[in-house]
């Protein structure tokens, strides 16, 4: 919790300065290699979302792939930039990438909890079954969440998750 609350901080403090994805996570770097002890780190995506150009610049920490659905085709794409998680190295190169997007699209975060919880005989619900999920819901943002953590709750046959899982849609 402390290490979430420090790295929120940290975040907030370096919008201030630059929002650019990758020169964001480049600063948030440094600061938890510098605050945190060794072997500690965290998993980060950061999207900057520009409603008037419909587009969306992103980076990733070791985060799982970000999905995006095209409402017109629902097809879905998996983006990242491929980077280590902030706080193990001092110095990390971080890339971004840019998404246009139409209204209607879908973005989605998930957090490793998600495609790593486990059913029966120890197989993980995964990449495939989430995008299969995300596919066929037409929903807002909060039913698309629900219907997910609905979908896990099945799979898992269990109220409780090993593992944080977190959705942001």
């Amino acid at each position: 919790g402390i290490l979430s609350a420090m790295t929120k901080s940290a975040f907030h403090s370096q919008l201030e300065h630059n929002p650019s994805p990758a020169t964001l996570l480049e600063h948030l770097n440094r600061t938890i290699f510098h605050l945190t002890e060794e072997k500690v780190f965290v998993t980060f995506a950061y999207l900057l979302i520009d409603h008037k150009t419909k587009s969306v610049r992103l980076a990733t920490a070791g985060h799982p792939p970000i999905l995006y659905r095209k409402e017109k085709t629902s097809n879905i794409a998996q983006y990242r930039t491929i980077s280590l998680g902030l706080g193990i190295r001092e110095k990390n190169e971080f890339t971004e990438e840019q998404i246009k997007y139409d209204s209607g699209d879908i973005l989605l975060l998930y957090t490793d909890g998600v495609i790593e919880a486990t059913g029966d005989g120890g197989t993980q619900f995964g990449t495939e079954k989430l995008e299969d999920l995300l596919k066929i819901n037409d929903g807002s943002a909060g039913e698309i969440c629900s219907m997910i953590t609905s979908a896990l709750r099945r799979f898992t046959k269990s109220e409780v998750f090993q593992d944080d899982v977190t959705l942001v849609c």
